[in-house]
């Protein structure tokens, strides 16, 4: 696992294990070049687990900007999606 992955992965846990009798919703935006690479959002499988609910920011305009190949929703949305995760993640565009 990528060390930007297990840097989401372990504050999610984290912020969960300290507010155990809390929601919690994990926000994540996708910005780098990386993070944007359909290839590399597979490295993000079950990485907002933790967390009772999941938003993923990502501007399908960046994409465009830096000239990489187009990500859709469905995409980052296969890419974090766990059985585990279900209904509990929105792709926010």
């Amino acid at each position: 696992m990528h060390i930007v992955l297990l840097k989401v992965s372990a504050t999610t846990k984290a912020v969960k294990e300290q507010y155990q009798n809390r929601k919690v919703i994990a926000c994540l935006e996708l910005y780098t070049y990386g993070s944007l690479n359909a290839e590399f959002l597979e490295e993000y499988k079950g990485a907002l687990d933790t967390a009772d609910g999941a938003v993923v920011f990502y501007f399908p305009h960046a994409v465009k900007i830096k000239q990489l190949e187009k990500v859709s929703a469905s995409q980052i949305a296969e890419a974090f999606l766990e059985a585990t995760m279900g209904s509990r993640l929105c792709i926010m565009a």
